[in-house]
């Protein structure tokens, strides 16, 4: 028989052997990645449950939970486990507990090519609200002027983030507060007129080495303000920084056609959905 159990920080290592086990995430998931997990994109041990039949790993579910909303960041089956109505369990079982608890807003980000995932979210009532698209860049930008290159100024994150009205809708980890978690490690690159900042590219090392992802990208205005970001992209977007990636894009942020027209391809796609939590 199949049991369910949410889980408590102590769980980190069993939580790290049934993500590798039940979603098999290339390069495998440690320890210490997970718990920069719960750093970097709030990750609530009580907000995650394991399916096991005896001592075996059946299924896991991984979330996150900020006082706003929550994202289910992992959900698994193992293979010999899978349509048996275990991934619905744990989602269920995980909107009961915020029906009682809070915030009701549920979110998950789900690779297009997952259809038999998407199909369990949609049975459970989450609705499409975007496709979020990943970029990558590997030919290099034609450089700036040195003239537009004193334009660029490096100012700290939070006074950056001021400057700019929340965007709703974005990816969990593109969000101010994925951000601000994570502000040791970022650079900031902005140009300000007399008036306000302009635009502004925020980058983090990735994983793989030689490689950075672009994790903010914002503009006061989308017309006006286009001219600012190209040399913001100009900039960055240089040989000793390639390839540039820029995971899970929204619309709302920057137009994907203004990407595209420097060179920017689409290395995958992600449908964010939403459940809001009732009774």
């Amino acid at each position: 028989m199949v049991s369910y159990r949410f889980c408590r920080p102590d769980d980190i290592p069993l939580l790290t052997d049934y993500v590798n086990r039940c979603c098999t995430p290339e390069p495998a998931l440690t320890v210490e990645d997970f718990k920069r997990e719960v750093r970097q994109l709030n990750v609530w041990c009580s907000s995650c449950m394991i399916a096991s039949e005896g001592t075996d790993p059946v299924g896991v579910l991984i979330g996150a939970k900020r006082p706003d909303s929550n994202l289910v960041y992992r959900l698994g089956v193992r293979p010999e486990f899978r349509r048996q109505g275990h991934a619905a369990h744990m989602l269920e079982s995980l909107k009961q507990k915020l029906i009682k608890l809070g915030p009701p807003d549920i979110y998950a980000e789900l690779p297009t090519e997952m259809t038999e995932a998407l199909a369990c979210f949609e049975k459970q009532g989450y609705q499409h609200v975007q496709t979020l698209i990943d970029y990558e860049l590997v030919i290099p930008l034609e450089p700036i002027s040195p003239e537009n290159q004193t334009l660029i100024e490096n100012p700290p994150l939070d006074e950056l983030l001021e400057h700019f009205s929340p965007l709703d809708q974005l990816s969990w980890l593109r969000s101010k507060t994925a951000l601000q978690n994570c502000a040791d490690s970022l650079s900031v690159h902005a140009i300000a007129s007399m008036e306000r900042v302009e635009a502004c590219l925020i980058a983090k090392p990735a994983p793989l080495e030689g490689t950075h992802e672009l994790l903010g990208l914002r503009v006061h205005d989308p017309v006006e303000a286009s001219f600012y970001l190209e040399i913001l992209l100009r900039s960055f977007c240089q040989p000793t920084r390639l390839p540039v990636r820029i995971p899970r894009l929204s619309p709302h942020e920057v137009s994907p056609s203004f990407l595209e027209k420097f060179g920017f391809k689409r290395h995958g796609e992600y449908i964010q959905l939403h459940l809001l939590a009732k009774a």
